[in-house]
């Protein structure tokens, strides 16, 4: 919560001064660079009707399948490849290969329809939503030969994989050679590497056909501890009506884990879970894990860390774990903006973020695992004892003796609606990007002047249960719950947003779903957008106020992407309430 005295306001003041006369100077740095001939004449955005599938009643069974593939070229060390999430300059190579990166799928159907929905996830900062319709036209005769229905596509937002989006793999050459192109009139050469993308296609073309050929019945369960809002957690403990002390793990959730970098700090510390577990008792279960957090450890370039060696960061480590416990593994990020774990939470202490991570990694493994077993059981478990872990886990095995998360069982009825919306890209740098190629996105042109970016939004509801929200970017988690930087007083401007959250939306608590058929960037409220990054620290308290942190708006499409995703989601719940009759 800020302090509306006389310093912050002119603090706050300076701070929009700097965000006008930079975009001033960079929207005039953009109108100096011609259009690409792809600009040449204005581009419609496609008129795309809303995709539902409305059950109206429970099938015979779920059915589920689960596939995984590698994604490493077999060339690393000898072919130049750059890792994605870290600016660097010049370009951080890729040098070896710390463990795997994959893309997994799981393929889910309520028993009507061969496969209801798909859902491929690849260990990457991101796949735009360019990438993600090649990846469905490369699936389209599969998926009408074999009667399968939506295909969606994620991101882990990994920060140690290989860069899949062409932000990060601009070298000096590279950026005078495309500046050329376009003053010569020519079109700009990609960033992103052209046969890396294809092996991601590839390989997700394969693990889905595996995954629908794999899909066997059984039954479907969800879980969840913690809520969607930290802030709200902390004044339940405040009034004293339940001291932190006093909480179960079904309360507390993962609060040791995470933290926020972007005031107000507001981050979300629930974590759900699916399982599904097979008739076929020889069948593996398959366990779904989604919470909010950056994977950005092994990427950072700090002290003895190189950042230079390929990893999926702590989901690797989490997939191990519950391996080792029989099970399939898949990981969902949620509502990721400024969000990160906590590096020391599985108790190394030193800076070796390799080891940090896998201990990490291995925590939270075991945290999935353990949320819904009585403590005795989990002590008693070689794999899931609190021993030779960090404080985190150990404390969430304490909470667990005064109650672990109840899991219920979801009856076999699959919901989605999916709709396409289009965002204005106001952001000059965005636009200077999609203009010089080092994005691997489309701007659609409608008018003259006016640029967007085609998106989507979607919806799914599991046995009218569970519920997610499907989020084509890196969200303020203030923005799904109506806290944090949607309030007044967590607000640069000192005004609340004048739209609905996430939940206010749906009705309810929901589950987010994030970087889902997109990655476009960061969405935040309307009313804390200032375009203005300083740092950290002293610099910006000198600038401008103490907390001052507003690098996510360099990469943000606009000044009101947060505000026109909300009508998004409003018009797709809107259609999804007259299709349903609900």
């Amino acid at each position: 919560m800020y302090t509306f005295d006389e310093k912050f306001k002119k603090g706050a003041a300076r701070a929009f001064r700097a965000q006008n006369g930079m975009t001033a100077f960079l929207g005039g740095l953009n109108k100096l660079l011609p259009e690409p001939p792809v600009f040449g004449e204005c581009k419609t955005k496609e008129e795309e009707p809303t995709v539902a599938r409305i059950a109206d009643t429970a099938g015979d069974r779920w059915y589920l399948g689960f596939s995984e593939q590698s994604i490493v070229p077999r060339d690393v060390g000898e072919k130049a490849y750059y890792i994605g999430g870290n600016l660097s300059l010049p370009p951080r190579r890729v040098r070896g290969v710390l463990d795997d990166i994959k893309v997994r799928v799981i393929a889910l159907s309520d028993g009507e329809g061969k496969a209801a929905e798909i859902f491929c996830v690849v260990d990457c900062i991101g796949l735009t939503n360019t990438t993600v319709r090649r990846i469905r036209r490369e699936l389209d005769s599969f998926s009408r030969t074999d009667n399968v229905g939506y295909i969606n596509v994620f991101s882990t937002h990994a920060h140690s994989s290989i860069d899949t989006m062409g932000i990060w793999s601009v070298t000096g050459k590279k950026f005078f050679k495309n500046i050329s192109k376009l003053i010569s009139r020519g079109q700009p050469e990609p960033s992103v590497d052209g046969e890396f993308i294809d092996r991601i296609i590839r390989k997700t073309k394969k693990a889905v056909a595996e995954a629908v050929g794999n899909m066997e019945p059984g039954r479907l369960y969800a879980a969840q501890i913690g809520t969607n809002s930290i802030e709200k957690l902390e004044k339940y403990s405040d009034s004293e009506e339940k001291p932190y002390d006093d909480m179960s793990l079904d309360e507390y959730g993962m609060r040791d884990f995470l933290f926020a970098k972007r005031p107000p700090r507001e981050y979300s510390p629930r974590l759900n879970r699916l399982r599904f577990v097979p008739d076929n008792k020889a069948s593996r279960p398959t366990v779904l894990a989604n919470f909010g957090a950056h994977p950005y450890a092994n990427g950072l370039k700090i002290k003895s860390n190189k950042g230079n060696m390929l990893s999926a960061d702590f989901p690797f480590y989490m997939e191990r774990t519950v391996n080792e416990a029989g099970e399939n593994f898949i990981f969902f990020n949620a509502a990721v903006n400024g969000i990160y774990p906590r590096r020391a939470a599985g108790g190394v202490k030193e800076e070796n973020f390799t080891r940090q991570t896998e201990a990490l990694g291995r925590d939270l493994g075991k945290l999935v695992l353990a949320m819904t077993k009585e403590r005795d059981e989990i002590e008693k478990s070689p794999l899931l004892s609190p021993e030779n872990s960090g404080e985190a886990y150990k404390d969430a095995v304490e909470r667990i003796g005064r109650g672990s998360a109840k899991e219920r069982e979801l009856e076999p009825k699959l919901t989605s609606v999916h709709k396409k919306i289009a965002l204005r890209v106001d952001n000059p740098l965005e636009k200077m990007i999609g203009k010089l190629g080092f994005a691997c996105f489309d701007m659609t042109r409608p008018e003259k002047g006016v640029y967007e970016l085609e998106t989507e939004t979607g919806y799914l509801e599991l046995g009218g249960d569970f519920k997610a929200v499907l989020v084509p970017g890196e969200i303020t988690p203030g923005l799904v719950s109506g806290t944090g930087d949607m309030l007044a007083e967590n607000s640069i401007t000192g005004e609340a947003s004048d739209f609905k959250s996430i939940c206010d939306i749906v009705g309810g608590d929901t589950a987010v779903f994030g970087l889902a058929n997109d990655a476009l960037g960061y969405i935040i409220p309307d009313n804390d957008y200032c375009m203005f990054f300083a740092g950290y620290g002293k610099l910006a308290e000198k600038l401008f106020f103490k907390d001052y942190a507003h690098y996510q708006e360099m990469f943000s499409i606009g000044a009101h992407t947060a505000s026109s995703f909300s009508a998004g989601v409003e018009g797709m719940m809107k259609s999804f309430r007259e299709l349903s009759g609900k």
